[in-house]
């Protein structure tokens, strides 16, 4: 076979439609293992969405008591200098206080100054400055004799170095984004805004993810966020809406630079502020896409010898089915032979011994001549048999129908087995009545007697009795059933379905002296199915007497109206 020859060519058992089902089946097994992987990164997002919500709550309440914690301090402040009986002024016994205080809380810094209304307000206010680190002010009134004489303000700075502290779960990781968000004017009170202009979420501070570089500790927005602010990207981002809720949020949308994140907000309790933490989705799958890729290579190679098995398996069959058919053929052609060589030698024997003139009694020239009809009789039969098999393996137009006279068949049929059924001593018991008649074609009909009343006599034993019988059937006395029972071995019925295959014979008929060819149920079969009709065999009771055992076909062909 050269190598230019067709794949279904070169493979005979691979037909186009197990071609085209393995190609669906490979395209269909791609197709699921894309969707299982998307399924995976879609079910990852979902657990890490589900996840990072209490990560922020606990960092916001750890920012939280952070806040309170220097709002406190800064409240003790401002009662010590009211009890102090000096004047106030950012020197002399007000400026040790200060100091103490400062680096008691860890303050950047602290100073006192004239009564402000702001702090009546709102004690924590937030200056942020580009490229510096944002400012938080907590201010505190000085109260003497009931009146507010000044005000003590402490600041603090919030920088990309200080989000690690307020990272309970991981301070360590750096693969994820906190920011700090200040939110519309319509959340927050009028005396923590600057100028007339606010924006709708303006960032305070933020974290830089990715890597492990130590963050720079004088920028609270990362100098690569800083292009994303400055283009008004982060007006645009999921933040600007879900903040205004005012209550805990998570989802899935871009993020402070614009891109996909995974992302979950909370409110800083006793400020005005919204903590942020993100992660983008990139990079998560990023993380998990090894064994994602493993999990596909499996999957592929498990589809892949799934695919390999079956086409084993048809090459198998195929195999096994060829094999079996080169058995059946040999076994046909010598059955064939076996049938033709037998009455063939009886043939020729008598016609020699009659044309040499050796059988001189008219009693022994009698007796050839029958064996030589005999013998004719039974090569036409053969011969019929093959022909009709040959016949109904091709789409030929079907024979027409006519209303043929039941009890007609089988007397001609019982005629052309004469000479067979004597040579056995066959009795026949016929219980046909002249009034059934079938609806089929008169040939096939012709061609199921024969082939029945041949086995019957073939397979049963010498001097045995054949009963046929017929009678209508069904609801509207619409069929007629036809009975062919013969005394010989039986079929079992385990094998009540295979003996209508071709070349195929039971088990007792292939341990019989019989010779046969395997056709004769098969052409019977075709030909009832192709009149209407349905053919079955019966099996033998158990412990049946020689009376009620041997096999009985019926054959069931619609009534002629």
């Amino acid at each position: 076979m050269t190598t230019g020859t067709p794949l279904l060519m070169r493979w005979p058992w691979l037909s186009r439609g197990r071609a085209l089902a393995v190609a669906a089946g490979a395209v269909a097994a791609a197709v699921g293992i894309a969707a299982l992987h998307r399924h995976n990164q879609r079910g990852f997002l979902a657990q890490m969405d589900q996840a990072l919500p209490m990560s922020v709550s606990l960092s916001a309440q750890t920012l939280g008591d952070w806040i309170a914690v220097r709002a406190t301090h800064t409240r003790l402040l401002a009662t010590a200098v009211s009890n102090t009986p000096a004047p106030l002024t950012n020197t002399g016994l007000v400026q040790p206080l200060l100091e103490a205080m400062i680096a008691e809380g860890g303050f950047a810094g602290g100073r006192l100054e004239a009564p402000d209304s702001i702090a009546t307000l709102s004690p924590l206010r937030t200056l942020p400055r580009t490229g510096r680190v944002t400012m938080a002010q907590f201010r505190a009134p000085v109260i003497r004799n009931n009146q507010t004489v000044g005000t003590v303000l402490l600041e603090l700075g919030i920088s990309e170095a200080a989000f690690p502290h307020f990272n309970a779960a991981a301070p360590d990781d750096r693969t994820q984004r906190t920011a700090l968000l200040l939110g519309p004017a319509a959340t927050l009170a009028p005396n923590v805004l600057r100028g007339s202009r606010t924006p709708v979420v303006e960032l305070l501070a933020a974290s830089e993810a990715g890597g492990n570089a130590p963050a720079p500790a004088a920028v609270s927005v990362p100098a690569s966020l800083q292009p994303f602010v400055a283009r008004g990207t982060l007006a645009s981002s999921v933040y600007a809406t879900v903040i205004t809720r005012d209550a805990p949020a998570h989802g899935i949308g871009p993020g402070l630079t614009g891109r996909t994140v995974v992302y979950a907000t909370t409110p800083v309790p006793g400020t005005p502020w919204v903590l942020v933490r993100e992660r983008e989705t990139a990079e998560l799958l990023a993380l998990i896409q090894p064994s994602l890729l493993v999990t596909d290579v499996i999957l592929g190679v498990l589809t892949l010898l799934i695919i390999g098995v079956v086409l084993l398996w048809w090459r198998t069959q195929h195999q096994h089915r060829e094999a079996e058919t080169e058995r059946l053929r040999a076994t046909f052609v010598a059955g064939v032979s076996h049938e033709l060589r037998t009455p063939l030698t009886q043939v020729r024997m008598y016609a020699e011994m009659l044309r040499l003139e050796l059988l001189s009694q008219p009693d022994e020239r009698a007796r050839a001549l029958s064996v030589i009809e005999k013998e004719t009789e039974r090569l036409a039969l053969l011969i019929d048999r093959t022909l009709a098999f040959v016949r109904t393996g091709q789409p030929a137009e079907p024979l027409p129908r006519d209303a043929v006279n039941l009890a007609d068949g089988v007397r001609r049929a019982l005629d052309a087995v004469g000479a067979l059924a004597a040579e056995r001593r066959v009795h026949w018991d016929v219980q046909v009545n002249e009034s059934l008649t079938v609806h089929c074609a008169r040939d096939d009909l012709q061609q199921v007697l024969l082939n029945l009343l041949d086995n019957a006599i073939k397979y049963g034993p010498p001097e045995q009795t054949v009963t046929i019988a017929a009678q209508r059937m069904g609801t509207h006395h619409d069929t007629i059933q036809l009975t062919v029972r013969d005394e010989g071995p039986g079929v079992h019925a385990t094998e009540a379905e295979t003996i209508w295959q071709p070349f195929r014979r039971g088990r007792a008929a292939s341990e019989s002296d019989a010779a046969g060819t395997g056709i004769g149920l098969a052409v019977v079969r075709e030909l009832v199915q192709r009149s209407g009709g349905h053919v079955m065999v019966q099996s033998p009771v158990a412990g049946a007497t020689h009376q009620t055992a041997g096999a009985t076909f019926v054959v069931e062909l619609p009534a002629a109206v």
